[in-house]
């Protein structure tokens, strides 16, 4: 192929790519019109330090606005993360009178309000402690109040102790996060202690209603994808760094991170490739423009239907059930050891049902 012939492929897949992107930013917008958006997903960014948190922040808002300012600090090189607080960006970061293409700021002057929220925590140890879990559940639940110090947070931890910081804070709805992006770096040791942590706070389960207490959905985002060297994928330009990797290795640790997240839903199809806007990435703005979309309208898309919260009377009337079932063994097993005489029988009886009637009355007089 001669250097002409090679410069008008690279046009066409330009040129292809970026209809491709104003297709996709269309099916955002059309989204976000609907009513599933009413109420803006919450998103939580979770990952060890240096996975590149912050970059994709600053990526959606570049993507978004289509001009790029820090308004995450990131890391560079070696350098561990600088995100110490909670940070939270409502809409994404986005503010209106940033986007520079006009049509675009015009269209989302309503829609700009229904953008995701994205919260961004320090970097977490790869471990799997009381503490750590407590930490997660409290980030996860809507506890902690975004610009809190996640250095401060673990002090209150010790002065109160492991378990006891729910006491301290009040959680608000606004908080609470409705998806759990992950994020691993395609070069980096997969914190498998780290995600464990994960799946066992979001097994935690409601005593009395047996439902899960914290109905996220998780998605993967495996980072520096830049960094595939020779790769069957046309859309990358193999840069051959020092730190770069085959195809066969980046498949091979996409396939180890999805293995570690087995039991917390259908991760296969929640996993997805990313790179952000940095100094020296071997994609066009166009290829990671894609990328960004893409991942954007995964994270506004109608998720797994999320079960109600239960009801106050919900959780009365289940834990008169439990109390009845309670009861119940109890006269079997003493009936079985006979330490129970006709009179006690009867009486126990006769107080089960009182106490469910007066329970039963309440609960239809609420109604």
């Amino acid at each position: 192929m001669s250097l002409e012939e090679e410069n008008d492929s690279l046009l066409e897949e330009k040129m292809s790519l970026e209809e491709e992107n104003d297709s996709l930013l269309e099916e955002v917008f059309e989204l976000l019109e609907g009513p599933d958006c009413d109420n803006p997903e919450v998103i939580l960014l979770i990952g060890r330090s240096g996975a590149g948190k912050s970059s994709l922040v600053n990526t959606l808002h570049m993507v978004l606005t289509g001009r790029f300012y820090m308004i995450a600090k990131q890391g560079s090189g070696q350098a561990q993360t600088v995100t110490l607080d909670l940070l939270r960006y409502n809409n994404c970061g986005v503010i209106l009178h940033r986007i520079s293409d006009t049509s675009t700021r015009e269209r989302m002057t309503n829609l700009l309000p229904r953008l995701p929220h994205i919260l961004d925590c320090a970097g977490l140890a790869d471990e799997n402690t009381p503490k750590l879990r407590e930490i997660i559940e409290l980030l996860i639940g809507g506890y902690i109040r975004p610009g809190t110090s996640i250095d401060a947070l673990e002090k209150k931890q010790e002065e109160c102790g492991i378990g006891r910081l729910k006491e301290v804070f009040k959680p608000d709805p606004a908080w609470k996060v409705s998806k759990i992006v992950f994020m691993q770096g395609c070069i980096d040791d997969i914190p498998k202690n780290l995600i464990q942590c994960l799946r066992e706070v979001l097994k935690i389960s409601n005593s009395a209603t047996l439902t899960r207490k914290y109905q996220c959905e998780v998605f993967v985002l495996i980072t520096k994808y830049d960094l595939v060297n020779k790769s069957s994928d046309l859309s990358l330009d193999g840069n051959g760094t020092e730190n770069s990797i085959s195809a066969d290795q980046f498949e091979k640790a996409e396939t180890e991170i999805a293995e570690a997240f087995c039991n917390v839903g259908a991760i296969g199809y929640n996993t997805l490739r990313w790179v952000s806007f940095t100094d020296n990435v071997g994609f066009s703005e166009s290829q990671i423009r894609n990328r960004a979309l893409k991942f954007l309208k995964k994270m506004i898309e109608p998720g797994v239907p999320k079960m109600p919260e239960p009801t106050f009377f919900d959780r009365l009337e289940e834990y008169v059930y439990q109390t009845l079932h309670k009861l119940r063994r109890a006269i079997n097993r003493q009936l079985r050891e006979r330490h129970f005489n006709c009179v006690s029988i009867i009486g126990c009886l006769f107080l089960s049902f009182v106490f469910i009637y007066v329970m039963y009355c309440l609960l239809r007089a609420s109604v």
